[in-house]
């Protein structure tokens, strides 16, 4: 799977990075990412950091078309 970058936060737009969710793991046993940025926005879990970041995309894309209306 190619790398994908997450798009910049739309709160702050700094450079979202993927993180492993200690806390999901723990609760549910499974591994799964999410992109974390540092003003604390978060986005969705995901099973790989790549998945992660696509729907982290597809989130801000999303906030960005309902701003917009």
């Amino acid at each position: 799977m190619p790398q994908i970058n997450p798009i910049p936060c739309p709160r702050c737009g700094a450079e979202p990075a993927a993180e492993w969710s200690y806390y999901y793991y723990w609760t549910c046993h499974q591994t799964a990412y999410r992109c974390r940025c540092q003003c604390g926005e978060l986005g969705p879990m995901a099973p790989t950091p790549e998945e992660a970041a696509e729907a982290w995309n597809k989130q801000m894309e999303n906030r960005r078309v309902i701003s917009c209306l």
